[in-house]
């Protein structure tokens, strides 16, 4: 397996060895300070400290202006997460933070939603939790509109947020140009570690263990080293966590460093105030294998029950010439299928759309890729048959009248024939595959399927280092900070990439391609074909330099008569950003003497593992009888490994698959062949975004401050790099010998995959971004307040923006689209009562998100570009081989002596469609497909013969970066309440209704394609294939497309996926101060979420396309959760220590029902999500002196 470039055990060792000195050290700093005296220590501009909040309330941030502003000045929806709640909640990273808090969604193991991405396919066939399993912020949601942009220091970070080190989380939902200009429309969230403060000498040491025997153990040392100069900070985790599913788990442990020097006090000047040098340094690691919530999907339906009839819902009927009704009338219970031919030449079982086969292509069962290497369920690498134990797989791609093959393969292009999930079939339009959810087949709530297979790593550094000067009595200063962050990762799913490559099957195949019966037929399986068991490494670096200056004016310092002029705060901002990624995959591949002579990383040496599941067939059996075993790290093939197989040596050099001349076939028939499994590179990608940025943030306090004002202005200049081949020695651009740049990250020499002299150097866009950000802030005059139980009434109104560069284009009407573009507007209320105690705040917020690319159209937009060429191609093909319309006799039929290498006789029906379209010449056909594309675009094409017209290219400028888009728009309400009516009793509460819904979604695209299919049908093509031997129309591929697009469009206007409108948080914590309970703390929080859309009926257009009806969806189950702690706190060893322990008890009275995502149109629930666990408890101790 490709490691990461780094010893993992020693890496470890580092944040171990330094958590052991550090206890060392600790007593040698105890009590230094015990003089009394409580000395006044200035704050920094710069920094939230722990001075600016109290119980679950801070007053102050820096998200507004980037110097400390208090809250109640700020237009924006900014929340602050005290370092009090999350020890109260025992919350330690995004994934238990976003529980609690206003407008967040978080996935995983104990998330409030699925978090994951459904892709390239608005039905959601196509899915992926991957992301959200390596680093679990990709799965976090905030309003509905997509994950926010993470931050460290207010540096654009990819290192996971941790409590051992946090100083607060700030959590500012919508667009903010002032944070930046760049970024999510979904907001920001920043995590701000903790920095030591001159005069505190603290120590802090915690250990935590819960029900799965995860253990966590941290320390939290401060030091000042020199008496009003300087202080040094240590933080260390070790954090070994467990999961529910086994054998699921995640080992971290992470160092961290901080100092606060003043270099200079500067006492005696009247303008130059104190000097200060701050930094912090940390690093860090992990590895494990990461839970799962969301089980397998199941594509063996078919075997257990009829194929289900589409057609009632959407219209669609299945590709065979019987149609739906005849097709379900020949499906078989647990039917096994025998390929072999017939002594009379019938052919077996063979995958068409035509009549002669019993299943069409889009339903069940379908075929796989050769090169199969078996697994068998005990995890012996075994095909099974019996008295050939060496024999342990199959590599052949027999095809049907291209070769001579033995009985038993002809008329089957593959190996394996299968069960098939109908998840991205045409006629399951609008319908999604269903995952596993009977625990009694696979007990995935305890267990992951795929064992220890899937493993992730991770290793960090990260240095920041500031120089900050105050100025003018504090009236003034400057901050210049430099930051570097290095960051890798790497993952491995065998079985990764999306829903469909962590499929389960069953094996119909009742013979092997040699003829042996198949020992493993009807027993269940999943493969690795569709990943190859692909890897990847990520490397990412990211340098910035900024500065911030800033200076406070108030005219009242300069006399009373300028006092109605107001205070004012003018801060400037200059950033540079450097991020640079590279992308390192490896998939499985076949190595031995007659590999396949395409490319070393070609798909046609790929490896295919097939791992059994079942011991026996599960023929006979219903779906709950079966039982599937658990696989493991063990089966998984290791670089340089060995096998043996059945293999059909291909004879033919120049045929599909290409065999090199030199590797002579042996003989007919099977051999048996040694292999050696190979990981090579697959794909490599470098990246590299220089980003410029200057900011204006001017705030003026009016009327005593009773109004409150902010004009913020941002300039972002970004430069976006990709790939290229560089000269080693000048490092300058290589181009190829058309004259492009050669982009190629992997270059092949003999039987070597290079990858060095590669660099993102070439530029692709270069966008200017200028936003603004303003907000208002009313205060009531406190003289309207004097007979009324409030300390302050405050109205704010809010506008801010920001844009996401790299992603500009153009439309199907040649129109520009910019780069993504949010923008917020904010209004609402603030409100602090009894003395202050409380304070509530009431937001109205509406967000755009508009221009962002549509995931699900993406393919489609690439397919309705180039697959008009092809079209083109495959037909004047045809024409070079002078074979066609001469072949058909008077009467249009074909006649016997057809000379074109016809696979299965398709080619004879395609033919024939041709004719029947009324073409005579197959030249015709092909000027008239070139006169597809509306003109609009064809004359930026041009399709014109190459020079040595074998093929038809693009010839005119062409056009680049075209897209189809998707705004979303969210809109609701925010309450927040944060009070502590004593020092003993915190409270923190929130109430929000999201309507995140999609608009003008897939236009000018649809009509685009809406345009090809209209002038197909004029030309009288859609009886037409794509190619001679094609088995799929263009007519059929337009109308996906165009079914893509509408059903998309038919979401506008409606709740997007999993957002629930309502949701409802509240914490509180009570701590007794005195009486028998002194010492004793009670706490406890609510977690309520509202009813989602889970899907929807469907409606057939009068265009026969079927879309879904908005007004019919169905909703799956609101979910209410408690949670509950108890604390005991007291002095121990003299009163020198702080004994504190508590129990945290999350979900005590939620049940194991997984929790439904979506719903098909016929009412049956689809996906679901694995239910949180049920009262989940850890311990925490601590001790503090």
């Amino acid at each position: 397996m490709n490691k990461l470039a780094y010893s993992q055990t020693d890496q470890r060792r580092l944040p171990a060895t330094l958590l052991g000195l550090a206890l060392l050290m600790a007593p040698l700093g105890h009590g230094q300070n015990d003089d009394g005296d409580d000395e006044v220590f200035e704050l920094s501009p710069f920094v939230i400290s722990s001075e600016d909040s109290e119980g679950y309330r801070s007053r102050n941030t820096l998200a507004g202006t980037r110097i400390k502003t208090e809250l109640k000045d700020l237009g924006a929806s900014i929340s602050v997460i005290t370092e009090e709640f999350l020890e109260d909640t025992g919350a330690t990273g995004i994934e238990d933070l976003f529980l609690y808090t206003g407008g967040t969604e978080i996935g995983g193991p104990d998330g409030n939603f699925s978090g994951i991405d459904f892709g390239a396919d608005a039905a959601g066939s196509v899915f992926s939790d991957d992301a959200g399993r390596i680093n679990p912020s990709a799965g976090a949601r905030v309003r509905g509109i997509a994950r926010p942009n993470f931050t460290r220091n207010y540096f654009s970070t990819d290192i996971r947020v941790d409590s051992y080190n946090t100083g607060g989380i700030t959590i500012s939902r919508g667009a903010n140009s002032l944070l930046f200009g760049l970024g999510s429309a979904a907001g920001v969230v920043e995590n701000s570690v903790k920095m030591p403060v001159v005069g505190e000498d603290k120590t802090k040491v915690s250990l935590r263990f819960d029900h799965n025997s995860s253990v966590r153990a941290t320390i939290d040392l401060t030091r000042t080293i020199i008496e009003d100069r300087l202080a040094v900070k240590f933080s260390g985790l070790r954090d070994d966590k467990k999961f529910t599913q086994n054998p699921a788990y995640m080992d971290e442990s992470r160092a961290y460093g901080a100092f606060n020097w003043t270099v200079f006090k500067n006492e005696e000047s009247s303008w130059l105030g104190k000097t200060s040098i701050r930094g912090n340094l940390e690093t860090g690691d992990s590895i494990g294998t990461p839970p799962k919530s969301i089980a397998p999907i199941v594509a063996y339906d078919s075997f257990f029950i009829p194929p289900p009839n589409f057609a009632e819902y959407n219209g669609y009927d299945y590709f065979t010439s019987a149609g739906t009704d005849g097709f379900i009338e020949s499906w078989e219970k647990w039917k096994i299928l025998d390929t072999r031919e017939a002594a009379d030449g019938t052919p077996g079982y063979r995958e068409t759309f035509t009549a002669e086969g019993d299943y069409p292509v889009y339903s069940t069962p379908f075929f796989f890729w050769p090169g199969m290497v078996t697994f068998q369920a005990s995890g012996d690498l075994s095909t099974g048959i019996p008295g050939r134990e060496n024999i342990q797989g199959f590599r052949t791609w027999p095809r049907t009248s291209n070769v001579n093959t033995p009985s038993g393969i002809r008329h089957r292009p593959a190996i394996h024939v299968n069960t098939r999930a109908y998840e991205n079939a045409q006629q399951g339009g609008g319908f999604r595959t269903r995952n596993l959810n009977n625990p009694a087949i696979f007990d995935y709530r305890n267990n992951l399927l795929t064992g220890d297979m899937d493993q992730v790593e991770m290793e960090f550094d990260a240095q920041t280092f500031y120089l900050e000067q105050s100025l003018f009595g504090g009236k003034g200063g400057f901050e210049i900070a430099i930051d570097h962050q290095d960051h890798e990762q790497y993952s491995l799913f065998p079985f990764g990439g999306n829903a469909r490559n962590i499929a389960l099957f069953i094996d119909t195949t009742a013979y092997l391609p040699d003829g042996t019966p198949n020992p493993n037929a009807g027993k269940a399986f999943m493969t690795s074909a569709g990943s190859k068991e692909q890897d990847e490494r990520r490397i990412r670096e990211r340098d910035n330099e900024r500065a911030i200056a800033f200076y406070n004016l108030d005219f009242a310092d300069i006399g009373d008569k300028w006092a109605p002029l107001g205070r004012h705060s003018v801060t400037l901002l200059a950033q540079r950003e450097e991020f640079r990624q590279s992308r390192f995959r490896t998939r499985g591949f076949l190595d031995g003497p007659v590999r396949n002579a395409n490319p070393l990383n070609s798909g046609q040496n790929g490896f295919n593992g097939v791992y059994y599941l079942t011991d026996a067939s599960a023929a006979g059996m219903e779906e709950g009888e079966m039982r599937f075993n658990q696989l493991s790290r063990d089966m998984l093939m290791q670089d340089g490994d060995t096998f043996t197989t059945l293999h059909y040596p291909y004879s033919g050099p120049g045929r599909d698959p290409k065999f090199s001349t030199v590797n002579d076939p042996v003989g007919e028939g099977f051999i048996e062949q040694p292999w050696t499994f190979r990981r090579w590179l697959s794909n490599v990608n470098y990246q590299r975004e220089e980003i410029e940025s200057k900011a204006l943030a001017w705030q003026s306090y009016l009327f005593d401050g009773h109004i409150v004002g902010l004009v913020g202005l941002r300039e972002d200049d970004v430069t976006e790099y990709q790939q290229a081949r560089v000269d080693p020695e000048t490092g300058e651009m290589l181009f190829r010998e058309d004259g492009s740049p050669d982009t190629r990250g992997i270059v092949r020499v003999g039987n070597e995959l290079l990858t060095d002299s590669v660099a993102a150097v070439l530029p692709v866009t270069d966008p200017t971004g200028k936003t603004t950000t303003w907000s208002v802030v009313g205060h009531l005059p406190e003289k309207y307040l004097e007979n009324l139980p409030l300390s302050r009434v405050s109205a704010h109104y809010g506008v801010s923006e920001n844009f996401s560069p790299g992603e500009s284009g153009i439309d199907h009407d040649l129109n520009f689209i910019p780069a993504p573009q949010g923008e917020t507007v904010e209004y609402g209320v603030d409100i602090s009562f009894a003395g202050d105690a409380w304070n509530l705040r009431v937001n109205r917020y509406e967000t755009d998100q508009q221009y962002k690319s549509a995931g699900s159209l993406t393919s489609q937009v690439n397919h309705a570009r180039s697959r008009p060429l092809n079209w083109i191609n495959n037909w004047y093909d045809v024409y070079l081989d002078n074979t066609g319309l001469s072949n058909l006799d008077a009467d249009g039929n074909p006649q016997p002596d057809t000379d074109f290498d016809l696979v299965d006789g398709s080619g004879v029906v395609n033919i024939q469609n041709v004719w029947d379209a009324g073409y005579r010449d197959w030249m015709d056909l092909v000027n008239d497909l070139r006169g597809l594309i509306p003109d609009r675009l064809s004359d930026l094409y041009q399709y014109e013969l190459n020079d040595d017209g074998l093929q038809f290219v693009e010839t005119g400028p062409g056009v680049d970066n075209l897209k189809g888009v998707q705004n979303v728009r969210s809109k609701g309400w925010g309450v927040y309440l944060t009070g502590r009516p004593t020092k003993s009793w915190n409270v923190s509460a929130n109430l929000t209704q999201t309507e995140a819904v999609p608009y003008g979604s897939g236009e000018p695209f649809g009509r685009y394609v809406g345009e090809l299919y209209s002038n197909l049908r004029d030309l009288g093509l859609l009886g037409i294939n794509e190619s001679v031997n094609g088995i799929t129309k263009p007519s059929i591929r337009l109308q996906q497309s165009l079914a893509e697009v509408v059903n998309l469009q038919s979401q506008d206007g409606f709740p997007a996926p999993e957002v629930r409108e309502w949701r409802f948080n509240a914490v509180t914590n009570y701590k007794f101060r005195e009486g028998k309970l002194k010492g004793a703390g009670v706490g406890g929080a609510m977690r309520y979420q509202s009813a989602s859309s889970t899907g929807a009926k469907l409606i057939i257009r009068d265009d026969g396309l079927a879309v879904s009806d908005p007004y019919n969806r169905f909703e799956g189950a609101s979910e209410t959760t408690f949670d509950a702690w108890l604390s005991y706190n007291r002095k121990i060893m003299n009163d020198d220590v702080d004994w504190k322990i508590q129990l945290n008890v999350r979900n005590l009275f939620g049940d194991e029902d997984d929790i439904v995502i979506t719903t098909n149109p016929d009412g049956q629930n689809a996906l679901y999500r694995i239910a949180p666990d049920v009262r989940s408890w850890f311990i925490t101790n601590t001790l503090s002196f």
